[in-house]
């Protein structure tokens, strides 16, 4: 049975269902979603990003060190959801961006002692991804498994097919 944490990471390449996975968390649980999709740098506090605002689109290293720092403020009775955080940004940066970002162990050891849970969604089908996204992610989907590896955030891996799976574990913590 997994507790209802806090602050829930979702990671994963392109194209897999972390959408999917961050909208039920939202409707069902109750969590503020917390996204890098947009390219909203206005947050400054706690209260920005429980009222949903947003991280900017490429997370670099020290924009992550200040969402942290603002997580760690949020009251204890919040829920937040992040839609890709500081292993995305590895692997992004390794794959796409010809950068490695040498912090991700300390900023990992962070949201590890703010008792963060990873879900990590993987491809059903890593072909139909890597179409769908425009190029070929098996380069992403090796990097992200060797991340899970060696994170110490407790992980929950489910694909698109077994989402329920996951969802039953939330259930049960109601």
């Amino acid at each position: 049975m997994v507790l209802l944490p806090k602050i829930v990471i979702v990671e994963g390449i392109d194209r897999v269902g972390k959408t999917t996975f961050v909208n039920i968390m939202q409707n069902k649980y109750g969590y503020n979603l917390v996204s890098s999709k947009f390219n909203d740098t206005s947050y400054r506090n706690s209260a920005d990003i429980i009222k949903g605002k947003f991280l900017p689109e490429i997370l670099e290293t020290e924009k992550i060190w200040s969402v942290i720092s603002v997580l760690k403020a949020i009251p204890p009775n919040s829920k937040i959801i992040i839609d890709r955080f500081h292993l995305s940004e590895y692997v992004y940066g390794k794959c796409d961006r010809n950068y490695i970002n040498s912090s991700w162990e300390q900023i990992d050891q962070a949201l590890y002692e703010l008792g963060s849970l990873l879900v990590y969604i993987k491809p059903t089908d890593i072909k139909w991804s890597s179409v769908k996204h425009g190029e070929d992610l098996s380069r992403h989907l090796y990097v992200f498994d060797q991340l899970l590896k060696i994170t110490k955030l407790q992980t929950l891996t489910a694909d698109h097919n077994t989402l329920e799976v996951i969802m039953d574990e939330f259930e049960n913590t109601k």
